[in-house]
């Protein structure tokens, strides 16, 4: 298990267990963790750290999901397990707000076009009504 991983494992844990007086933890973790990502050019490492039940997932930030998908994308653009991946978590939590990105992606990975869904991918934005 990586580096990261093992990160991811811990701020699962931290959130299952949340403590008010662990929020300092939490978020100096998150900082941590984005850093590595940020540094990281190895897509299978990221890709193992975000290998979880996706209920797991659900207990991070959701805008720091998304950084962390968008980067594993960028260094693997034809992965198309991550890709799909990346854009069930998206519909779990849009609603509305990303469905044209989520149709569009699925559409293009229906025809093979697996670089072109992830351009679009790695162009959702999470704070789009910001």
């Amino acid at each position: 298990m990586s580096y990261i991983s093992d990160l991811f494992e811990k701020l699962i844990f931290l959130h299952k267990t949340y403590e008010p007086e662990k929020e300092k933890d939490i978020q100096k973790l998150y900082d941590v963790l984005k850093e590595e990502i940020k540094k990281e050019t190895d897509p299978d490492v990221i890709i193992e750290a975000i290998n979880k039940d996706i209920s797991d997932l659900m207990y991070l930030s959701i805008s720091f999901m998304f950084k962390v998908y968008q980067r594993a994308i960028e260094l693997n653009p034809i992965n198309v397990r991550l890709i799909e991946s990346f854009v069930n978590y998206v519909d779990i939590h849009s609603g509305p707000d990303w469905e044209v990105e989520v149709n569009q992606i699925r559409d293009l990975l229906r025809i093979n076009c697996t670089e072109k869904a992830a351009q679009v991918a790695l162009q959702i934005d999470y704070n789009k009504w910001d």
